[in-house]
């Protein structure tokens, strides 16, 4: 009995990684790409009088990540089925915001932590409607150009740097598009049908 119960938990624990594992690295490789777009501008940042240092790096690597977490799940859309679609949805926007949020505010209270997730997951969801409204009135795929262009110029504003928008643009573009490439979400979504 004990090793039939053993070998179903084995077993259970293999299906689980093979489900989870793929998800994870779509997770990782939005983080991933945020991580290097931040890391771009930090060399800018000019200190906020409105939020502390590390609060105004937050704000910046949140920007990121939800125009990461678009492209991603954008993607999704056409490679994976409906039935699919949601959870995937559901676990990455979950580990994202749990890592991002921990990143920098692993030291607040629970409570606090669980507010700024809050936020972060709502403030997500409203950049997801703004970049797929863009989706929605673009005529073809310079769209997610459009979209490059809001991060930049709210990242430029977060850095407080608008007086060298036009000095700022083409480097955030550049990294941000080497960045979406880098990332490989169609080998990602790929991997996580197949897992299913």
């Amino acid at each position: 009995m004990y090793d039939r119960i053993l070998r179903m938990l084995e077993e259970t624990e293999r299906r689980v990684d093979k489900q989870c594992v793929p998800m994870g690295k779509l997770a990782w490789s939005i983080l991933e790409a945020s991580i290097n777009c931040r890391d771009s501008v930090k060399p800018v940042i000019r200190i906020s009088e409105s939020c502390a240092p590390l609060e105004q790096e937050a704000y910046i690597f949140f920007e990121y990540a939800y125009l990461f977490t678009h492209l991603a799940m954008r993607d999704a859309i056409g490679a994976l089925p409906m039935s699919l679609l949601g959870e995937v949805q559901q676990y990455v926007t979950t580990l994202v915001s749990k890592v991002a949020v921990g990143m920098y505010f692993e030291h607040w209270s629970s409570e606090r932590k669980e507010a700024i997730n809050k936020q972060f997951v709502e403030k997500l969801n409203e950049r997801e409607a703004e970049f797929s409204e863009v989706l929605r009135t673009a005529e073809n795929e310079l769209h997610v150009l459009d979209n490059f262009i809001s991060v930049a110029a709210q990242v430029t504003n977060l850095c407080q740097q608008d007086d060298n928008w036009e000095h700022m643009k083409q480097p955030m573009l550049a990294t941000m598009l080497v960045e979406w490439k880098k990332a490989g979400f169609t080998d990602h979504l790929a991997n996580i049908f197949a897992a299913h």
